[in-house]
């Protein structure tokens, strides 16, 4: 992992100092999956976009957040085995995680996702519970109303190091 971020960073370097175009091209990084997670009960394209939510303690505790367009969010744990099923129905589109969010007084990280249930279209938010790994429904079986009822196809988290402030889009 470290040898693969500085292979990436001296990439980043060359192109911004203008390091040879040979030096770049001969830098190839290639992933390679290690696993993969139970598949979603929908068949076609219904599994989309995940994100992972990493343990503030404990790496190997983190969760896959994973979007079943015709069901609900899904977690898995990180040897790809499902956790915990939430929100079935709500037909999530893609999963955001914000982490440090103040709510009711306590500091805990959230998954953002947009949903396109007839009931719920527009967004949902789950806490995540870093003891239980537990997601649980803060939107109250709800969703936040987004571009005027109109189906949401992403979502993207995203906290202002200027001002502390959380949005999605």
């Amino acid at each position: 992992m470290k040898r693969a971020l500085v292979l990436v960073a001296t990439m980043g370097a060359c192109l911004v100092m203008g390091c040879p175009a040979a030096l770049v091209a001969q830098t190839t990084v290639q992933p390679e999956a290690r696993g993969q997670t139970m598949p979603v009960p929908h068949s076609g394209d219904a599994a989309d976009d995940p994100a992972v939510w990493i343990h503030p303690q404990e790496p190997g505790l983190s969760l896959i957040l994973g979007t079943d367009k015709e069901g609900g969010l899904h977690s898995y744990n990180m040897d790809g085995s499902a956790h915990q099923l939430v929100s079935d129905g709500s037909k999530p589109n893609n999963v955001d995680v914000l982490y440090g969010f103040k709510l009711d007084g306590r500091t805990l990280d959230l998954a953002v996702a947009s949903v396109r249930a007839s009931n719920t279209k527009g967004v949902k938010v789950w806490a995540i519970d870093a003891a239980t790994r537990q997601l649980s429904d803060v939107t109250d079986g709800t969703g936040i109303r987004v571009l005027d009822g109109k189906d949401p196809m992403g979502v993207c988290g995203y906290r202002s190091a200027l001002t502390g402030r959380f949005f999605f889009l």
